[in-house]
């Protein structure tokens, strides 16, 4: 296993415990009168987002990096050809 897949498994079971930790910590008591940023759930709530939030940023990096991978070997339909000039590093497409 590459370690773009590593990551994009991490990920993705890094994003469901976060699922599973809001879900339980939305159960936590409320106390009548009080917001909810006061009671026992919200920085569980929080972490959870905060971990959800991450997870995906690190399964997005990871399909963006095997992508360009592909992109690099030539295999696939996403792949470029290797004598076309990257946009930004040619000065006649500006």
């Amino acid at each position: 296993m590459t370690v773009t897949r590593r990551d994009m498994v991490s990920g993705i079971v890094l994003g469901a415990g976060a699922l599973v930790l809001y879900v339980y910590a939305s159960g936590f008591p409320v106390r009548a009168g009080q917001p909810a940023a006061v009671s026992a759930g919200f920085y569980p709530r929080l972490l959870a987002l905060l971990l959800g939030g991450l997870s995906t940023i690190q399964v997005v990096s990871a399909v963006v990096a095997e992508r360009r991978a592909r992109a690099e070997r030539g295999d696939g339909a996403t792949a470029t050809p290797a004598t076309a000039p990257r946009w930004w590093k040619d000065r006649d497409s500006l």
